[in-house]
């Protein structure tokens, strides 16, 4: 059963069973005021999805899961509703037609740091 029962959504309730699945199995810790520990923690399952439905029923449900979230209203500032991953997907294929941009402070550091192990980063990169 879902948390939050048949036809409740509690996104509150899933975060803390998360919160407390990952940081009470890896050591990281669960949130508290005082932590001793800070990480980010994670939790990986495995589920066999045929002990519950069969696979193209659960592909189904996921499929007209995500067509409803992306059918919802985009919020300001934005065209439509992305998934979660879509917006690295369109970020890498930017990156791989058009390059990747780096901001002045940061590509110092990397030169810098290229520079200790002899690279020359001024030399491997287009000039604009």
């Amino acid at each position: 059963m879902p948390l939050g029962g048949v036809s409740a959504h509690e996104g509150s309730a899933l975060a803390l069973a998360i919160d407390g699945l990952s940081g009470a199995l890896s050591g990281a810790e669960c949130s508290n005021p005082e932590p001793k520990r800070h990480g980010n923690a994670r939790v990986f399952m495995a589920i066999k999805i045929a002990a519950f439905t069969e696979k193209q029923t659960f592909i189904g449900k996921i499929g007209q899961l995500i067509n409803h979230v992306k059918s919802s209203k985009p919020s300001r500032n934005t065209d439509r509703v992305l998934m979660p991953g879509e917006p690295e997907a369109i970020n890498r294929k930017k990156s791989k037609t058009g390059g990747i941009v780096v901001d002045e402070a940061s590509f110092n550091q990397l030169r810098q740091q290229g520079e200790k192990v002899g690279l020359d980063l001024l030399a491997m990169v287009p000039q604009i």
